[in-house]
């Protein structure tokens, strides 16, 4: 259950194939793969982003014998779309350039501290519930937690 952060892919020139091989688990996750610069720096980003995210998705197909499609539902699941137009329309989730603390560029920023009322938070808690009972590691046959 320990989570891989791999070397940067695309602009800074990690070897993905090497990577996957060395970092994903027998269902090909658990590995943070950083593409932001990949993606940030091109002239189309959506292009940019969605052929990283095919190439990931090959690479993870290849190493566990299944298909790409196999390898990662493109399904998004209802309280997750509802949570990322949640976070557009409070302004926390924004889309651009934009200069971290670290001086890196990133293509996108999230700022949770915009979730400031009563309203947003109970939202917010909401889409966290919805998550954790989403995830079957974290949730007993019988509907507990």
């Amino acid at each position: 259950k320990v989570w891989i952060l791999a070397p940067g892919v695309g602009a800074q020139g990690g070897d993905l194939e090497a990577a996957a091989k060395a970092g994903l688990n027998e269902k090909g996750s658990n590995m943070l793969i950083p593409v932001s610069r990949g993606i940030s720096k091109a002239k189309d980003r959506a292009a940019a982003a969605k052929e990283l995210w095919e190439m990931i998705n090959q690479v993870r197909a290849t190493i566990n014998g299944s298909s790409p499609a196999d390898a990662s539902s493109s399904e998004i699941q209802t309280y997750q779309k509802e949570f990322l137009e949640f976070s557009l329309q409070e302004g926390v989730l924004k889309f651009g350039s934009f200069v971290l603390k670290s001086g890196r560029t990133s293509p996108y920023f999230f700022n949770a501290g915009l979730f400031a009322d009563g309203a947003a938070l109970f939202k917010l808690g909401k889409s966290y519930a919805s998550a954790i009972m989403a995830a079957k590691e974290l949730v007993d046959g019988n509907g507990g937690v």
